[in-house]
């Protein structure tokens, strides 16, 4: 399930997500202000994981905190009033 499929689910209301592209985003970050450099990192990220990467799971929350990491549902529950 999406993110905005989870929201959708906990706050009773429709959640849309609307993809922005890359260049874009870029843009904006500049427009307000973000120096060059971190605007395109933040617009950029997600290249640097290529394929599957994206999708792996580790243990880094676990050897992090020292506990597991809590679902996507449980962290969304948990914070929903901030979503509102």
């Amino acid at each position: 399930m999406e993110i905005a499929e989870y929201l959708s689910a906990i706050l009773g209301k429709s959640v849309k997500y609307n993809a922005v592209k890359q260049e874009a985003f870029y843009q904006r970050q500049r427009l307000k202000g973000i120096p060059e450099w971190r605007a395109y990192d933040l617009a950029y990220i997600a290249d640097a994981y290529p394929g599957k990467r994206k999708e792996r799971i580790t243990n880094d929350i676990y050897n992090i905190l020292g506990r597991p990491a809590r679902s996507m549902d449980t962290f969304l529950r948990d914070y929903r009033d901030k979503f509102n």
